[in-house]
């Protein structure tokens, strides 16, 4: 009667050498870096698309999270382990936003998540959590060099993206 909910983060760490030439300049530059001309992810992109990366349909190397919610919305139980995950399909922000908002019987897991992570977000305010859901904007450079602003507003999907990410963020902090 349970609900577990399972938060998957790639794990590139895993199939790469120690200390290898693609280890040394992983570590040389630290992080992906998103600048207004585009990324310039810590890997090469063709790995960090591709088999560093989760995609649906191929076995990925992951580090995964699951965590059981009481009633009110705490965390009741956790674990944290090295996985491989197959991803069945991608969905875009915005298909995730139709299922969730127009709710369909067959895909009823997507609705379910999004109640769980509710539940979850309800409880983090009930603790003093300040939520900042307010559109996010980033400088970009367009085709013609000209920068401009793009606005993303906060939708279901991208909400229920952050929370789960917060969430795993509080196991990580509790498993340490």
């Amino acid at each position: 009667g349970t609900k577990r909910i399972w938060i998957h983060i790639a794990d590139p760490g895993r199939l790469i050498q120690p200390g290898s030439t693609l280890d040394q300049e992983a570590a040389a530059r630290g992080s992906s870096l998103y600048l207004a001309r585009g990324n310039q992810p810590m890997f090469p992109e063709v790995l960090s698309t591709g088999p560093f990366s989760l995609r649906a349909g191929h076995k990925s190397a992951a580090w995964s999270t699951w965590v059981e919610l009481d009633d009110s919305g705490a965390i009741e139980t956790y674990g944290i382990a090295r996985s491989w995950v197959t991803p069945r399909y991608r969905l875009s922000y915005e298909d995730a936003d139709e299922l969730i908002d127009f709710a369909p019987p067959e895909e009823a897991d997507l609705t379910e998540l999004n109640d769980l992570l509710e539940r979850r977000r309800q409880w983090r305010v009930s603790q003093g959590a300040l939520l900042m859901d307010l559109p996010e904007g980033r400088i970009r450079c367009r085709k013609d060099e000209q920068p401009c602003v793009e606005i993303t507003e906060p939708s279901p999907s991208r909400l229920m993206v952050a929370e789960a990410m917060i969430l795993a963020g509080a196991v990580a902090a509790r498993f340490g």
